[in-house]
């Protein structure tokens, strides 16, 4: 049985419910608050972008792109609605900057990723 794919997706789904509690949590835990928005944005969309691309569309770029994009309107829309929170046009664009840099990171290094968690996999006696 091969692990690696498991691992992906765990590592995509833990994430994306994590950021989407987050993003809808009428108030984040503190030294997450404390954080700036810009950073917090790009570097969820960053990271959300690559670990489903790596998890579900491996070597596709188009698909895992649209879905984030999708996602983060979403996420923008539902804060909208709510009392706390605030929908923010700056907040889409600074994901969809985070959206590309995860195709940059998936595009040039994906593979290398990859194939050193194969490794450390083999090396642990998990996969063959």
């Amino acid at each position: 049985m091969k692990i690696r794919p498991i691992l992906w997706q765990l590592g995509f789904w833990t994430n994306f419910i994590t950021v989407s509690w987050l993003a809808l949590t009428p108030s984040p835990p503190r030294p997450i608050a404390e954080i700036s928005d810009i950073v917090l944005h790009a570097l969820a969309f960053l990271v959300l972008t690559f670990l489903l691309a790596m998890a579900h569309f491996p070597r596709r770029l188009l698909w895992p792109a649209l879905l984030m994009f999708f996602y983060g309107a979403g996420l923008e829309m539902l804060q909208g609605f709510m009392g706390a929170r605030f929908a923010e046009w700056k907040d889409l664009g600074v994901d969809l900057v985070g959206i590309s840099m995860g195709l940059l990171l998936l595009h040039f290094q994906g593979d290398a990723v990859d194939r050193l968690l194969q490794t450390v996999l083999q090396a642990l006696r998990l996969e063959r």
